[in-house]
């Protein structure tokens, strides 16, 4: 991937009110640039060669060529742009085939602007993500793509942040956490924040249900 420190992004999606909203979460997001939106494969192939993107963001089904074919097109002509599926499907054979034709992200169209980071986070560090209820349902049927390796939404908090969602979900206080630990409570109330910082959240019940959500608590 490009090492430029602003990473530029195209976004192709029949769907305008969708990309307009993508369009509004990018502008408050650092490091990415859209510098391209297209409605049709068609259009978007057109301007490629002029308007080569580090991170492209693409719908499987668009009218005429769909996801899957036009990834393969791009990444045959230039190998290191990053493909991420953002989509409505999540019928696993085509999370299976985009990431057979070299996608590096799938994320559904009803994930969290938080996870939406966590995505170009990954581009960043040309990691492979996908969305927590997709990552789950390939774990339920045991599902390889590729033998990638997956960023896992474990992976998006510490180890003693995980624990401390631990003992959230237990109802415990910031103080009866901190003698377990053998932590302060300040330390505690810091690690809480960046939980939720990282979760979009801010409140303790709401961080809690969020970590069920993602899986991280059973």
């Amino acid at each position: 991937m490009s090492a430029k420190a602003i990473l530029q992004v195209t976004i192709v999606d029949d769907h305008k009110i969708f990309t307009e909203g993508l369009k509004l979460i990018f502008s408050h997001i650092r490091g990415f640039k859209i510098i391209g939106i297209y409605h049709s494969g068609e259009s978007f192939m057109l301007e490629l060669s002029s308007n080569i993107p580090d991170v492209l963001f693409i719908d499987l089904r668009l009218p005429g060529l769909n996801g899957v074919d036009i990834t393969k097109r791009v990444l045959s002509m230039y190998p290191k742009i990053r493909v991420v599926a953002v989509t409505m499907c999540d019928e696993l054979h085509m999370v299976q085939e985009i990431f057979k034709a070299g996608a590096k992200g799938y994320i559904t169209k009803g994930s969290s602007t938080q996870e939406l980071k966590w995505a170009l986070e990954s581009m960043k560090r040309d990691t492979v993500f996908v969305s927590p209820d997709i990552a789950k349902k390939l774990e339920k049927h045991d599902i390889d793509i590729n033998n990638l390796k997956v960023i896992s939404i474990k992976d998006q908090f510490s180890k003693r942040q995980r624990t401390i969602l631990q003992f959230m979900g237990a109802n415990k206080t910031n103080k009866e956490i901190a003698e377990v630990l053998d932590l302060s409570e300040r330390t505690i109330e810091n690690e809480k924040k960046r939980i939720g910082e990282r979760m979009g959240v801010s409140k303790s019940a709401a961080m809690v249900a969020k970590a069920y959500d993602l899986g991280l608590l059973p």
